[in-house]
């Protein structure tokens, strides 16, 4: 199940945890300017990787996954 939720400029996006995005304490997708600046500062403060960053070919978005000392990804 998946739900996209918009207020404005910004998105929610819901879904049922799946694949190597199974159960944990939260899941947040953010949009961000630089993807690459968010995604190194993460992994600066102690994340590990989840998906590293790649293409998404139908989306044509860049997405990269991590996650925080405390299990969130």
């Amino acid at each position: 199940m998946h739900a996209e939720l918009a207020f404005g400029d910004c998105h929610v996006m819901l879904g049922t945890p799946m694949g190597e995005f199974g159960p944990s304490p939260g899941i947040v997708f953010v949009t961000v300017d630089d993807c690459y600046a968010a995604y190194h500062r993460s992994l600066d403060a102690g994340a590990t990787v989840l998906m590293e960053m790649t293409t998404i070919k139908n989306a044509a978005e860049r997405y990269g996954g991590v996650i925080n000392k405390h299990g969130n990804s």
